[in-house]
């Protein structure tokens, strides 16, 4: 519904998400739309917590299931609290909010998500079909970022030509031409 929703609207919502345009961008875009249900996920997890003295038979399930996998304790109320941030600030990255450098980390750490998602549903027994193709989109999305060209992973090589073009000094003569011209000396002596 959602990448259907994506297809017709065309590019003024890939501009919303600060996508540039591009085959790798519409499919970026499409798959960030698709995930976007997700921070309202992360905003239930969040009400758990608040409206709830006791977790629900299922949220007790999956607590018990990753609390057996890590042979930890886990307490409902902050699990609850951080699957909830994750959830919501990685929505919020993926749609550009953080800047391009989040975007790509939110994408990136959707993947052990929903490789912990499909580890719940295989431990119980339960259809793990729709965490799977979530999984596949986050590595499509990460792959439609980096192999096909998208502006994000750009960023590295940004910030290198910033710091070279910084290097050179403003007159061409580097770093220690710039600090002495506000009075200082490379070695820190005044």
């Amino acid at each position: 519904c959602c990448a259907a929703a994506m297809l017709m609207v065309g590019r003024r919502s890939c501009n919303s998400c600060r996508c540039p345009n591009g085959k790798a961008s519409r499919t970026k875009c499409v798959i960030t739309w698709i995930y976007t249900p997700m921070v309202l996920v992360g905003v239930f997890m969040y009400m758990a917590v608040v409206t709830s003295e006791q977790p629900d038979k299922d949220l007790k399930q999956m607590i018990d299931v990753f609390s057996n996998a890590w042979r930890v304790d886990l307490n409902w109320k902050v699990f609850c609290v951080f699957m909830g941030t994750c959830m919501i600030s990685g929505g919020l990255a993926q749609h550009g909010v953080f800047g391009p450098v989040l975007d790509i980390a939110a994408n990136v750490c959707f993947i052990p998500l929903f490789v912990g998602a499909i580890y719940y549903h295989l431990a119980t027994s339960t259809d793990a079909s729709a965490a799977i193709v979530y999984l596949c989109l986050a590595c499509l999305r990460l792959l439609a970022c980096y192999l096909l060209g998208d502006g994000d992973f750009n960023v590295e090589r940004d910030l290198s030509t910033e710091f070279a073009a910084l290097s050179e000094g403003e007159d061409g003569r580097g770093f220690q031409a710039t600090w002495e011209k506000r009075g200082k000396s490379v070695s820190g002596h005044s």
